[in-house]
């Protein structure tokens, strides 16, 4: 017979017996400098708690390296078990009220776990129930070496303490430490220095982490890192700050890869709008360095420079931002190249104009970053934004450049090439380089479509260039305006036009268009008239309609329409993921497919919606090249949605782009009935442009889809004289694309 026990036990271990002197006061705290050890109330907790710890204790990986190395640092401990969540809190008593403080400190948290403050009453439930959200969150994000928080504390009410908590969730793990805890009365001044001599808080952003920004779909990921060096040991063979071969600086592991530099978060107060961040950068071949910011969750690509100069030259930049969308604010230094930096720094308030400057007409100075953004900043007659590709060609090319290959000059509203060299010519004419654009962004010319070749092409600070347009594009078109929906373009670039000149016995061709304008590309300011009451209010104070908010459109400048968009299902096609939801209704051998941009015009759009750049996906149909198909009678190809199942407050907002086809939008109920909602004929404006749809009570019941179908006509016109290929257009394509397909989550329900 088999013996079953039960043991019994209880155990108790490392009893520690305080005062408990219940008319023990407090200590009176006044705060000008170091917290005194006495200062700090730690909140007894069932599990982990917060104690003082000797550095002696930490190990090297914890040394804290700094002023206070021989001093307690506050330590918050692994957790007792992976499966108990826990949660402990120690707080700062005293605080005046109506008084502002500056809090700060040294931290370093390892592992997934965050360390949050308040100001806030200490209660018996506080650590249940907490009245407000943390002022600040703080994580690993910098990486698992010593920051520096400076915390500006402005609103403090009677009784309010500063709280510092922590806490494990089931399966969470890791440590934090707390140093030289500093609360000063009065404001923060947040100055970032490093200038790689001494010891500065900086971090390389892990290989495992990429940063995305927002909006775009732009992902940024390291392929290598930044290391400190010894100008002795690594050129350049001078640094920056001491011009001595006995300095330092940092440099890129391996050339012609990428690092991302993550320095340490600076926090906001409530009058702090603007940081100047600077940068010392000297490169020996071609580099590229990118400036992000990042605040709130809204990542934003500030500032993009190509450079090959062997010399030590100072870059900054303005980063804007919002205090009342977040108190922490992150910058990301993205190099690429042959790169070395040194000497940066970040500090509140607008940049001091160094280096090149652009001067108005009445005396005031701007940055040259102010220059050809599509806002004028110049008083008066807004000098800041002549020559920057708008040019009616009177008498002179308004700043663009050309190579040598042919002869260029602006005459009676008409750019005009022409060579004397026999054969082909290929010839390029350049605007100035011009800042990130408006989704509303558009580029017009005029155009007579003649013998030669024409290509618009915007060339960026890499050297990348991505087609926009080109004269084959045109059917059955003699003369005209050339529309090109440029829409947003989020890092500098240059507008270009190709042309190729034929000259022969019989044959001398000469290009000419013009003239050029942009057209709604820059992000104002201003506060735009709407007379309906739903609006959104940007953080900028630029107010847009409702229906722009998470339609995978940047309407604002700092992106935050686009921000907190869960209640709405987004296919922006960026991967083959997205296409999987999407269905051909069709059993010819045309059909829809997930295709990604390849930056050339061929049969499809060379760039997609969500990023305007190319090597990004969207669905098209282009049935071009399908030489089995049967042009002798119409066509009409389906891409059926997901399962919807509700109509109330439905809507979808979606970006097309057509060539020769027609676009049909309906709706496809449970009994196969397919109902028209929207029509949209090709036109000649070339690009992405937005649409919308939206269901009313009664026009469907039960599941139902969205569906878009490309209808082209029987009639294509064959060019049998392109070497006997019966399979060329006169129009080279002939597609309908689609992108960026919003559905809002009512639709689901």
């Amino acid at each position: 017979m088999e013996n079953n026990s039960i043991q019994l036990f209880a155990a108790i271990d490392d009893i520690v017996l305080d005062s408990c002197d219940t008319q023990q006061e407090t200590p009176v705290c006044s705060y000008g400098g170091l917290v005194d050890q006495d200062c700090i109330e730690i909140v007894p907790s069932a599990f982990n708690n917060w104690f003082f710890k000797k550095t002696s204790q930490l190990g090297n990986s914890l040394d804290p390296a700094y002023k206070f190395k021989n001093d307690l640092v506050l330590f918050f401990n692994e957790p007792v078990s992976a499966q108990i969540s826990s949660f402990s809190h120690f707080y700062v008593p005293n605080l005046k009220s109506d008084v502002s403080y500056c809090l700060n400190f040294w931290y370093l948290i390892n592992g997934n776990i965050q360390l949050s403050l308040w100001t806030d009453k200490v209660d018996s439930n506080f650590d249940q129930h907490l009245r407000k959200t943390p002022i600040v969150t703080l994580n690993s994000h910098s990486g698992s070496s010593w920051a520096q928080a400076k915390i500006p504390l402005d609103d403090i009410f009677e009784d309010s303490k500063l709280i510092f908590g922590a806490g494990y969730a089931v399966n969470s793990q890791g440590t934090i430490a707390i140093d030289g805890l500093e609360l000063n009365e009065g404001t923060c001044s947040f100055d970032y220095f490093c200038d790689f001599e001494d010891s500065c808080s900086w971090n390389n952003l892990g290989k495992d982490k990429s940063l995305t920004l927002t909006g775009s779909g732009i992902t940024y990921k390291s392929t290598t890192e930044w290391i400190k060096v010894n100008a002795k040991n690594s050129g350049p063979d001078r640094d920056a700050t001491l011009g001595s071969r006995d300095g330092h600086f940092l440099t890129l592991k391996s050339v012609n890869e990428n690092a991302i530099l993550t320095l340490p978060p600076f926090y906001l107060s409530k009058n702090s709008a603007e940081m100047c961040f600077s940068v010392k950068t000297y490169t020996s071949g071609q580099s590229t360095i990118e400036i992000i910011s990042e605040q709130g969750g809204v990542l934003k690509l500030i500032e993009q420079k190509s450079m090959n100069s062997m010399n030590w030259e100072l870059f900054q930049s303005v980063i804007k931002l919002d205090p009342n969308s977040s108190k922490v604010g992150h910058v990301h230094i993205v190099g690429s190249g042959r790169l070395a930096i040194d000497d940066v720094s970040i500090s509140q308030g607008s940049c001091p104009i160094a280096g090149p400057i652009f001067t108005c007409k009445n005396g005031k100075q701007l940055s040259t970053l102010q220059v050809c953004d599509f806002i004028s900043d110049c008083p008066g007659e807004g000098e800041d934004e002549h020559n920057c590709g708008g040019c009616y060609f009177s008498y002179d090319l308004c700043g663009y450049t050309h190579d040598s290959n042919a002869e260029w000059f602006g005459e009676n509203g008409k750019a005009r090439a022409k060579s004397s060299d026999f054969g082909k010519t290929h010839t390029k004419l350049t605007s100035p380089t011009l800042r990130p654009t408006a989704p509303t962004c558009k580029l017009q010319f005029g155009y007579e479509h003649k013998a030669n070749d024409l290509t618009v092409l915007l060339v960026f600070q890499d050297g990348r260039a991505v087609e926009v347009w080109t004269n084959k594009m045109l059917t059955d078109w003699d003369k005209g305006t050339v529309e090109i929906k440029l829409g947003r373009i989020p890092v500098p670039f240059a507008v270009q036009f190709y042309s190729v000149l034929k000259n022969y016995f019989f044959v001398k061709d000469a290009t000419s268009f013009g003239p050029v304008q942009f057209i709604d590309c820059g992000y104002q300011d201003t506060i735009d008239s709407f007379e309906s009451s739903e609006i959104y209010n940007c953080k900028n104070g630029r107010r847009i309609s409702q229906d722009q908010v998470c339609d995978q459109s940047i309407d604002c400048f700092d992106g935050d329409d686009e921000f907190n968009c869960d209640k709405y299902k987004i296919y922006s096609f960026e991967d083959s993921s997205d296409a999987e939801c999407w269905t051909n209704l069709s059993n010819n051998n045309i059909k829809w497919s997930f295709v990604k941009a390849s930056g050339q015009i061929s049969s499809t759009p060379p760039r997609d919606h969500s990023t305007g750049l190319e090597n990004s996906g969207y669905m098209a149909i282009y049935p071009l090249h399908d030489q089995q198909s049967d042009f002798s009678s119409a066509k009409e190809v389906s891409l059926v949605g997901p399962r919807l199942t509700s109509v109330d407050n439905c809507f979808m907002v979606f970006y097309y782009n057509t060539a020769g086809v027609d676009l049909i939008v309906s709706v496809f109920d449970n009994n196969s009935r397919l109902q028209k909602l929207l029509e949209i004929p090709g036109d000649l404006v070339f690009g992405f442009k937005r649409a919308s749809v939206k269901l009313n009570k009664g026009i469907v019941s039960g599941v139902f889809r969205f569906v878009f179908t490309a209808k082209y006509s029987a009639s294509i016109k064959l060019d049998y004289s392109q070497f006997g290929n019966p399979w060329t257009r006169i129009s080279d394509n002939y597609y309908a694309a689609v992108d960026d397909i919003v559905i809002s989550g009512s639709c689901f329900h």
